[in-house]
């Protein structure tokens, strides 16, 4: 989660957004040097007329290297612009992984799947959610709804996006395709779920595959939670081009109750619950238009996010002023050396229910500010928020919006050093005490009046 004011990035574990390569070492032929075949060349060079010469085969979909299951193959990105081919044979029904790996200092690969018809089953520029992983380049997730002859390319950032393409013979990398057999099965229920996960570390993804066969079908998996942090993120494959399926993914503890609800994991959404503690879970993945075939499929990655600051549970009674959750602020600055504080609240409303926080703000000529979200990740609550001062004079109100990013926001509020009372609750009527009722935000308090903050 990325929190900052400014041009600071405090401490907090992130994900990294893919940077370009610019430029390519120089490709040039290997002088005197005679061969009668690529082996007595050196990597990156291929012989031609009986001199080594900078470039690779396998250019083409006629030249394709056949791969086979639980097969590894070194190639290289040279000259720029160059685009490598893989073929394998499937009987369809598999799961599969395909991922690169380099150490070039310009590396960065693209990998892209495509069917026996030709068409994009799905694409990576880094880990299918979006994020990178230190030990590979590129991964790509997938399911092979049918047989037949698959094709793989990998080529540079610079080349599938039309920016910058990068090439040079030292840009070498390993090529892996595995079957994987973490995968959701065929009569499973609620009460018996053919699939189990134990999720016991920190920041370490998991991954699932589904296949929503039949229409009216439902997969199931259960967690076994013992990591020590309360944010459980669910991500999907972002890039989905060859699925047909519309995920609605909903998180149950075991008592059966519904915790978070997602529709869209991975191309339009992410699934989370903030208050996590050890025990047994239950995820529950179908098509949201009640849809399903061998095309609708996707892969699930549930984490275990590491945080760095900590999580202020509302605590009850806690329903006015007199008696509010405290919420202490982490102090910090920007790469001005301008201090400010911030705090993680969450929480959640039952019926006749309101939280309220109190914050106590360092600074004089300051400047307040609280972000929300809650349907954003799977809440089934829109709450609203009132800020209020040390007087309860009324500072600021929003409600939430559940259809933006954030739900709700109050910011550029300027406020002399005090308490401050944060007031969630909703004007909607609560029948009875939900899980899915959560929320969770994030208050500011700085020294100077902040250009941009981001919500957790």
């Amino acid at each position: 989660m990325r929190i900052w004011i400014a041009t600071l990035l405090c401490a907090c574990v992130t994900d990294k957004e893919p940077e370009s390569s610019n430029g390519a070492d120089s490709a040039t032929d290997q002088p005197d040097v005679e061969c009668t075949q690529d082996s007595e060349c050196s990597d990156g060079f291929i012989c031609e007329a009986q001199e080594c010469i900078s470039g690779d085969r396998n250019n083409s979909q006629e030249e394709a290297i056949s791969l086979l299951w639980s097969d590894s193959r070194n190639g290289t990105i040279n000259p720029a612009g160059d685009i490598d081919y893989y073929s394998f044979n499937a009987s369809g029904g598999e799961y599969i992984r395909i991922y690169t790996t380099t150490e070039y200092d310009e590396d960065d690969t693209v990998l892209v799947l495509r069917d026996p018809n030709g068409k994009i089953l799905t694409w990576s520029d880094d880990y299918p959610t979006g994020s990178q992983v230190s030990s590979k380049d590129s991964v790509i997730f997938a399911y092979l709804p049918i047989a037949g002859t698959y094709l793989i390319t990998v080529q540079d950032y610079g080349t599938y996006f039309n920016t910058t393409p990068n090439g040079s013979p030292f840009y070498g990398y390993g090529l892996y395709l595995e079957e994987w057999q973490r995968h959701t099965r065929e009569n499973d229920s609620m009460e018996n779920p053919q699939l189990g996960i134990d999720m016991e570390n920190t920041n370490m993804w998991d991954s699932v595959g589904v296949n929503i066969q039949e229409d009216g079908d439902m997969d199931y998996v259960s967690i076994n939670y013992t990591a020590d942090s309360p944010a459980l993120q669910l991500s999907g494959v972002i890039n989905l081009d060859g699925s047909d399926l519309y995920s609605l993914v909903n998180l149950y503890n075991d008592e059966g109750q519904l915790l978070s609800s997602q529709t869209e994991v991975g191309p339009s959404g992410t699934l989370r619950y903030p208050m996590m503690t050890p025990g047994t879970y239950l995820l529950e993945i179908t098509d949201s238009g009640g849809l399903g075939s061998a095309e609708h499929w996707t892969f699930l990655f549930p984490i275990a996010r590491d945080i760095s600051v900590e999580y202020h549970q509302d605590t009850e009674p806690n329903d006015d002023n007199t008696t509010p959750t405290d919420l202490p602020l982490e102090v910090t600055s920007n790469s001005n050396g301008n201090e400010y504080g911030f705090g993680y609240g969450v929480g959640s409303l039952g019926a006749a229910d309101e939280d309220w926080f109190v914050v106590s703000n360092p600074y004089d000529d300051g400047t307040l500010v609280v972000c929300l979200a809650s349907t954003l990740y799977g809440s089934t609550l829109s709450p609203s928020i009132d800020i209020y001062d040390a007087g309860l004079n009324l500072l600021g109100s929003q409600i939430s919006d559940p259809n933006s990013d954030p739900n709700a926001a109050i910011d550029s509020i300027s406020y002399n050093a005090g308490d401050y009372y944060i007031r969630i609750y909703t004007e909607e009527v609560l029948v009875e005490e939900s899980h899915s009722n959560w929320y969770q935000f994030i208050t500011f308090a700085a020294s100077f009046n902040p250009e941009s903050y981001s919500c957790p």
